[in-house]
């Protein structure tokens, strides 16, 4: 999870918050494409009693050259989150 500029979301009739974005790599073909879930979430609470609250979810993939630049400059963890908020128009804190 990494922190991002927060970011209002309409889910179920409400207005939240997300302040967290969780990247899982789901698929890489080795050759030119990697699919990652994602999930726009928040954390509630504090110490034992923290949950998340998972505000939405989806895919992003990085595909082509992009691929093939991926963690060419730098560890392919961090920049698959730089290239995820740039997909989807977030800002990492």
């Amino acid at each position: 999870m990494k922190n991002i500029q927060p970011i209002q979301l309409w889910q179920n009739g409400q207005n939240k918050t997300a302040t967290h974005l969780g990247l899982t790599l789901v698929h890489d073909n080795l050759q030119d494409v990697a699919v990652f879930s994602y999930r726009l979430c928040k954390y509630i609470g504090e110490g034992e009693e923290t949950s998340i609250d998972v505000i939405t979810s989806g895919a992003v993939s990085i595909e082509g050259q992009e691929y093939e630049n991926w963690g060419v400059n730098m560890l392919a963890n961090d920049e698959a989150y730089i290239i995820a908020c740039q997909k989807l128009n977030l800002s990492l804190i």
